[in-house]
Formats: C-alpha cells, sequence, structure tokens
C-alpha cells in the first residue's frame, strides 16, 4: 500500500462543510491511499468484485491507524468509505457527527485527478485512476485531516509510531511504502 500526502488546499471549495459537519475550518491535508489489486478495474466480474472488497477492508483498516494516530496527536482526521464517500466513524466517542450527518458525498477519483495528476479513465458510468506503477489495477482511498502538511512532513521526518513506515521523498511527499 502506498500512502502519498498532499495539501489539500484547493481540494475544497466550498463543500467541505456538507461532507465535514463538524468541522469549523477545513482540511489542510489530504492522503490518498494506493493500492495493486492485481486484477485490472477496467473489467468487470466477480474478480474484480471480490479484488475491490478486500483492497477497500485492507483501506479502512489502515487509514483508521493512520487517522487514530492523528487524532491521537491532537488533530482532526477522517477516512471516507470509498464505496459512498461517507466518514467513516473513527472510534465510538468520535467528536465528528455520525456520517449520516454528512450532505455531500466524497469522490476518491475527483481528489486524485485534483492532486495527483494520475491519468483517470472512464469505464461506463464509474471512473479508474491510472497509476504509474500499478496501472489500471489501482484501488484508492482517502483521508483528510487539520494537520498542516508541513507538521506531516516533520512527523514522517520522525522515529515516531506515527513515522513508522513512512518515509520522506523528494518533491515534498511522503509515501508510505508498507504492506
Amino acid at each position: 500500500m502506498q500512502i502519498l500526502w498532499y495539501p489539500a488546499a484547493g481540494v475544497f471549495r466550498g463543500d467541505w462543510k456538507g461532507l465535514l459537519p463538524g468541522w469549523a475550518e477545513p482540511p489542510n491535508s489530504l492522503a490518498l491511499f494506493f493500492q495493486d489489486t492485481g486484477v485490472d478495474l477496467i473489467t468487470f466480474g466477480p474478480e474484480a468484485e471480490q479484488a475491490k472488497d478486500e483492497a477497500r477492508e485492507r483501506f479502512i483498516a489502515e487509514a483508521l491507524k493512520v487517522s487514530r494516530r492523528l487524532q491521537r496527536r491532537g488533530y482532526r482526521s477522517t477516512v471516507f468509505d470509498p464505496i459512498d464517500g461517507l466518514p467513516v466513524r473513527v472510534r465510538d466517542n468520535d467528536v465528528d457527527p455520525p456520517r449520516f450527518w454528512s450532505t455531500q458525498n466524497w469522490s476518491d477519483i475527483r481528489a486524485a485527478r485534483l492532486v495527483s495528476g494520475f491519468a483517470v479513465e472512464a469505464v461506463g458510468g464509474c471512473h479508474v485512476v491510472v497509476h504509474p506503477q500499478y496501472g489500471r489495477r489501482v484501488y484508492i482511498g482517502s483521508l483528510v485531516c487539520s494537520a498542516l502538511y508541513i507538521e506531516l512532513i516533520d512527523l514522517v521526518g520522525q522515529k515516531s509510531s506515527y513515522a513508522s513506515g513512512l518515509a520522506y521523498a523528494s518533491q515534498i511527499q511522503a509515501v508510505s511504502a508498507g504492506s
């Protein structure tokens, strides 16, 4: 799984309040999680659906770990479900309102198109990101947080529990090359 961090400026226009009704300010940073599914996601069928289901489960598990670490450091963080674009509850005592309070849906594809520069292909009524390494076998998910991008770079550079598996890459992108 690869995690690329980006400043969120320009991703959120006036639509962030509908996505994140409990947030007083728009998110400062965006993480895109990319997984190689081993299956070309432009195809339809049981194999592709199973690969997407498994990738979604892995994404949510990993993104919730990252989100909890950020929250323990005092940052606000939200993970979006790739299926419906609604926030995933991070923990039972979460300060954010329940997911059904969101009046808008997040689009991982839109976010990837805006910040990553990766190609996007239309397939029927869906879109598939074309990752430079994984091609169309990529499954993506998103996390947003209140930490400033520069603060994330500092966190990534430290040998903390948050930084495990993360490395600072050139061109000011934090990349996780973990499992």
